[in-house]
């Protein structure tokens, strides 16, 4: 092969990342509509505690969404190509989509990562593709976080922890050896959130306990205030400058993602270590 052939196809492979990143960029923007703190929008999510409030049994919006779905699939497609096993995959939602290679690599970068993660990603969604995009690699670790999705769109808590409890299941039956890190449904600037992920999250982990090689990895340790349930200031992702200051409702910034990173990198270390010696 010339070296200009090698050029380039080291420039097409740029590329191609380049798109997928850009593609994931404004798929999270697609799906949140640029909510923004400190207007008079309606905080997302539905109020679980409406007297009035209904949960969905079947089938969410965002899974009947055509549009959605057509660009989760666009997404699908775009991911790279890798190697099978490894060392970890990560997957579920937006939390973990917005995980980028530039943060992972720059603490954890001792370790193969590749992130499977997709905006707006709900449990039923992630179910029928856990086979195919995550389990088919053979990690041996896999950081997952899902569930918030499904929370705002106001699916019933049991359904949610049904399908949650489907997904562990599956990744034990296939791959037993692998270990699951779950993170939590984090902090966020939507008190309907707020309210209600720590019960869901109490749940996910009670679910783990019954699972072997299962982490509960708490972000809101990480990322929350210590005397109130909100997101911390110095976390705030923000959107806009101009002409009001513009904070994204339902993510966190780079700094949230540094210190996940950081706390990561320990029970990464461990796990390495564990396998070294069974080898």
């Amino acid at each position: 092969m010339t070296k200009n052939k090698r050029n380039f196809i080291r420039f097409a492979m740029w590329i191609k990342k380049l798109f997928l990143e850009l593609l994931i960029f404004v798929f999270v923007i697609f799906l949140f509509n640029c909510r923004t703190f400190g207007q008079s929008e309606p905080l997302p999510g539905k109020n679980y505690f409406d007297p009035n409030f209904q949960c969905e049994k079947g089938l969410v919006n965002k899974e009947k969404n055509l549009t959605y779905l057509k660009l989760r699939e666009e997404v699908r497609k775009n991911f790279p190509p890798v190697e099978k096993n490894p060392f970890m995959v990560i997957a579920g939602e937006s939390t973990m989509a917005l995980f980028t290679p530039e943060i992972y690599q720059e603490y954890l970068s001792n370790y193969t990562i590749v992130n499977r993660a997709i905006g707006g990603e709900t449990t039923l969604l992630l179910l029928t593709s856990l086979e195919n995009d995550i389990i088919a690699l053979k990690p041996d670790v896999i950081l997952i976080s899902i569930g918030g999705n499904d929370l705002l769109e106001g699916r019933c808590i049991n359904n949610i922890i049904n399908n949650i409890n489907l997904i562990f299941y599956n990744i034990r039956l296939k791959l037993p050896d692998t270990y699951i890190i779950f993170a939590s449904i984090p902090p966020v600037l939507s008190s309907k959130v707020n309210s209600v992920s720590p019960y869901l999250n109490q749940r996910i982990y009670n679910l783990l306990l019954t699972y072997p090689k299962t982490i509960y990895f708490d972000l809101w340790e990480i990322l929350a205030e210590e005397d109130k349930p909100l997101l911390q200031e110095k976390f705030y992702r923000k959107i806009s400058d101009y002409p009001l200051a513009k904070y994204d409702l339902l993510h966190f910034n780079t700094k949230g993602y540094e210190e996940i990173a950081k706390r990561l990198k320990p029970i990464l270390d461990k796990i390495y270590q564990e396998k070294k010696r069974n080898e």
